[in-house]
């Protein structure tokens, strides 16, 4: 029997994990797959033997896929994350939750779960904010930039202060964003961010992560330029202010007290908030995507 090394890879971490050296769990985030599918291994190998590893995922086009989600839900409904895992299960076709979602909300097809989903546009459309380079910190003579995530809905969604302008700080408010509401459907970033530009090393390695989460990237559109100018220019006075008040004396601190203030202020304001109409993508594996953004 010929395998290939990734084949050879993936048929050690299951075997380990009848051993007892890996439980279900790590064996998943390992292999980058649910746990359901490492379950559904383990029982392949115990019943066909280790050639069972060598059993490849099925390829199919978009418009398969979108066929079989309408054949579906013709006669009885079927949430998207129930339809990844049919296909994941039986069809044996690894795809993402984020990529089903994605795909059919291209097509504007909705879970019929979800209703007045073709309504909910707005809500789970962040916008990137990068305060150019400011003296944040009372009696601290170096230079900071800002970088904020804020839903239209007028949730702060992420925050954090930094001396780099690079993709890493990125990382950082989108964690916060995962962790507390989801994926975004879009990032908005501003026409200067150089996180747009593909030819870049920086853009082009965050073009490809926000692919595999399967958020859209765009620059913002002229008709919110004036709100977020409006909305970028008073989160700027206020965290100004309030460092000031703070006498803080470091970016640790800095960090601490933004992330206070981020649920101070969404909390004042929480029942303003349309996050009724949000199309924020649920994380199913919150540690998984946590490991990726800290690699």
């Amino acid at each position: 029997m010929e395998m290939l090394v990734t084949e050879l890879n993936r048929l050690e971490i299951i075997l380990d994990s009848f051993q007892g050296k890996y439980t279900v769990k790590q064996a998943a985030e390992k292999l980058e797959v649910t746990e359901r599918r490492v379950n559904q291994l383990r029982i392949a190998i115990r019943t066909q033997g280790c050639e069972a590893i060598q059993h490849t995922p099925t390829t199919v086009q978009n418009k398969d896929l979108i066929s079989m989600w309408q054949l579906q839900n013709v006669h009885k409904k079927m949430s998207i994350l129930k339809f990844q895992r049919m296909l994941e299960e039986q069809e044996n076709i690894e795809i993402s939750y984020s990529s089903v979602y994605r795909l059919l909300r291209k097509e504007k097809l909705f879970s019929p779960y979800h209703k007045d989903r073709q309504e909910k546009l707005q809500a789970g459309n962040v916008f990137g904010l990068v305060q150019p380079k400011y003296p944040w910190l009372p009696g601290i003579k170096k230079m900071y930039y800002l970088y904020i995530l804020w839903d239209i809905s007028g949730c702060i969604t992420g925050i954090y202060l930094n001396e780099e302008k690079n993709f890493l700080c990125m990382k950082k408010v989108l964690e916060q964003t995962l962790d507390k509401f989801g994926i975004p459907e879009t990032i908005y970033l501003q026409p200067h961010n150089i996180l747009l530009n593909k030819k870049n090393t920086e853009g082009t390695e965050f073009y490809k992560s926000m692919n595999k989460l399967g958020i859209l990237v765009n620059r913002i559109p002229w008709e919110y330029q004036s709100i977020v100018k409006a909305v970028s220019e008073t989160l700027k006075y206020d965290v100004a202010l309030l460092f000031q008040e703070k006498q803080v004396a470091n970016e640790v601190e800095a960090n601490e007290l933004l992330y206070h203030y981020m649920h101070k202020v969404n909390a004042r304001y929480e029942k303003k908030f349309d996050l009724a109409k949000s199309v924020f993508v649920p994380v199913i594996d919150k540690e998984t995507i946590r490991k990726w953004m800290n690699n």
